[in-house]
């Protein structure tokens, strides 16, 4: 039971900032792209 609560509460935090970690990850993408 704590492991599956834990698991929505990872699953929340992951949704609310997808967004943000995506972006995040483009960007670095792109600057290591740039820089190299």
């Amino acid at each position: 039971m704590k492991f599956i609560s834990f698991l929505t509460i990872v699953i929340m935090v992951f949704f609310s900032n997808g967004c943000y970690f995506k972006n995040a990850t483009y960007d670095n993408f792109k600057y290591k792209r740039d820089f190299f």
